[in-house]
């Protein structure tokens, strides 16, 4: 069987959620290799260039009018339905969330 999930979000030991490169690329709406060549989860999103941080607030913006939620969960849950037709699935015990392709 083949594995139909991507890690968007976990959270180590320090406690920390810590967002994937594919997560920042569902919410910036930018293909996830561009995300890969400046991600660094030690900096965030300040090693993002500003028009990816402008379509990202645009994103988040058009999630909320959708759903009427404000979490960075909902968004990802909105943008990977719409952009993908995908779920996110969460996980209580690692606390961990998934992208979950047809």
């Amino acid at each position: 069987m083949i594995d139909r999930r991507v890690l968007l979000v976990h959270e180590p030991e320090s406690g920390e959620r810590l967002m994937s490169a594919t997560a920042v690329a569902l919410l910036m709406g930018v293909p996830v290799a561009e995300v890969e060549q400046v991600w660094d989860t030690s900096v965030g999103p300040a090693c993002l260039p500003a028009e990816w941080i402008k379509a990202g607030k645009r994103r988040s913006a058009e999630a909320r009018a959708h759903t009427g939620g404000t979490s960075a969960a909902i968004a990802l849950a909105y943008w990977a339905r719409k952009d993908f037709g995908a779920e996110i699935e969460f996980d209580e015990n690692t606390r961990e969330v998934w992208l979950v392709t047809p």
